[in-house]
């Protein structure tokens, strides 16, 4: 954590989290579980007191963390952080996110006759039914490839904190196939909401197994359009959380129909070894999984779960 302070008042600062990647670099990206962060400032600050700030912030930023952080672009201190990322060598990319108001055409009815018939089809073989804190982490923890995750028990935590002021909800999709125990759930999602968005917080699908019922692939999608219906049952504008796969992109693009957008700012800045680490490794994966088809090697999955 980075704190500003002037004259005994907090002005400003950063919070994030530092982790080592699989060559030991020391990698830092906002709080586990979160989708937004980089620098926050005090209220009433004039523009040239915020840049100052700004620049405290960043300039204090060690240059032997590579840093990762997604930013409201909707801040009106947004252009200034901006021009200060950039400067102190930070990249800077633009990710959407999808939104349905309130008001907007339901998604059903503006997706296209296949889509819609498969979701028919799906509500048939599966039930969607609401889910515990506990249950949902089992069932996260249990499908998680193999690598680094984030602390599954802030998750919980977060997660009781947001069922217990009635700003959190799991959805689960079951199997028909009289399984009992987490092998009866499909997929799960679990999303939180404040005073005016809905958000698709967090989201995992069943590893098939050869001891367990074959996981629909309908099941993930009937989640969502769940969420989204209850988004507007409270009035509350759905905000996909800025998926950051192809995948996921698409299905709330092409699928789902969404045409409300708004982008997120990314900031970048990498170590020269991690540069070479994300330009060289995951090419020279691929290399392999084509010569040695079974190698056992992890590939980067472009539409995996968040």
């Amino acid at each position: 954590m980075i704190d500003v302070e002037r004259d005994g008042r907090r002005l400003g600062g950063i919070s994030f989290v530092t982790r080592r990647n699989k060559i030991g670099a020391r990698i830092g990206h906002d709080l586990f579980w979160t989708h937004l962060g980089g620098p926050t400032l005090a209220d009433g600050l004039t523009p040239d007191e915020q840049r100052s700030v700004i620049t405290e912030i960043v300039e204090r930023l060690p240059r032997r963390v590579s840093f990762r952080f997604m930013c409201d672009s909707g801040l009106d201190y947004a252009d200034s952080l901006r021009e200060e990322m950039l400067k102190a060598g930070f990249s800077w990319e633009r990710h959407p996110t999808f939104l349905q108001h309130p008001g907007d055409v339901g998604v059903l009815e503006r997706m296209k006759a296949k889509h819609r018939t498969h979701i028919k089809a799906g509500l048939k073989r599966l039930a969607v039914t609401d889910g515990t804190s506990q249950e949902f982490i089992d069932f996260y923890a249990s499908n998680l490839v193999a690598g680094s995750h984030s602390p599954l028990h802030l998750a919980k935590a977060i997660l009781d904190k947001g069922l217990q002021r009635g700003r959190a909800r799991v959805f689960f999709a079951l199997n028909k196939s009289g399984e009992t125990g987490l092998n009866r759930i499909d997929a799960a999602i679990a999303c939180a909401w404040d005073e005016q968005r809905y958000y698709y917080w967090l989201s995992r699908r069943r590893i098939h197994r050869p001891d367990a019922p074959k996981v629909d692939s309908i099941a993930t999608k009937l989640l969502i359009l769940a969420a989204i219906e209850h988004a507007g049952q409270l009035g509350l504008v759905f905000d996909a959380d800025c998926p950051e796969t192809v995948g996921g992109r698409a299905l709330f693009e092409t699928v789902f129909g969404f045409t409300r957008i708004e982008y997120r700012d990314v900031y970048i800045r990498r170590t020269a070894i991690t540069a070479f680490y994300d330009r060289s490794i995951p090419g020279l994966k691929r290399f392999i999984k084509t010569v040695f088809p079974n190698a056992p090697l992890k590939i980067v999955d472009t539409d995996g779960p968040r």
